[in-house]
């Protein structure tokens, strides 16, 4: 068998007068085991797809879903422009990310949730005593202060880093 030739083995099947080479045979085993990889996929996919449609649900009856707005709603967009940057006349003025801040820690009535991964609100997060940290103290003191708020819940997820506070 070894002389570099190609052998062929003949087998006979079940059916008489039906001769399938070695070759052939392995082709067809070969198919079925694509076949069964085949739908061994689509039921996990299946299984997988019921299961997220499930979890999606549970999601959007969980207790930390954001409820919809009842009352006086309001979105503003606030946009971190660097000092001293100033715009043409005419330009859309959008309140500083401070006056964002100062707004929200001022009118927010029962919790604050801060998603964040990093902070430099004080001085000492960069070792600066610049003044142009006085807004960031502003805002951490106005955090402080709303913690302490007597029945309001201020959260905050630092959990990129690890912290969750």
């Amino acid at each position: 068998m070894a002389t570099g030739r190609a052998s062929y083995v003949l087998m006979m099947e079940e059916k008489p007068g039906v001769i399938v080479s070695a070759k052939q045979n392995a082709s067809i085993r070969q198919r079925s085991k694509w076949v069964i990889a085949l739908v061994v996929f689509l039921g996990i996919l299946a299984v997988t797809l019921v299961i997220l449609q499930f979890c999606i649900k549970e999601a959007r009856e969980s207790k930390y879903a954001i409820p919809p707005c009842k009352g006086d709603c309001t979105i503003t967009l606030v946009e971190s422009i660097p000092e001293g940057v100033e715009f043409p006349a005419g330009s859309v003025q959008n309140p500083s990310i401070y006056n964002g801040w100062m707004n929200l820690l001022k009118f927010a009535k029962e919790q604050i949730d801060i998603a964040s991964f990093y902070w430099t609100l004080q001085g000492s997060d960069t070792n600066t005593s610049d003044p142009s940290t006085q807004q960031g103290e502003n805002v951490f003191k106005q955090i402080q202060v709303a913690a302490n708020r007597g029945t309001f819940r201020c959260r905050f997820d630092l959990s990129i880093c690890g912290c969750i506070i």
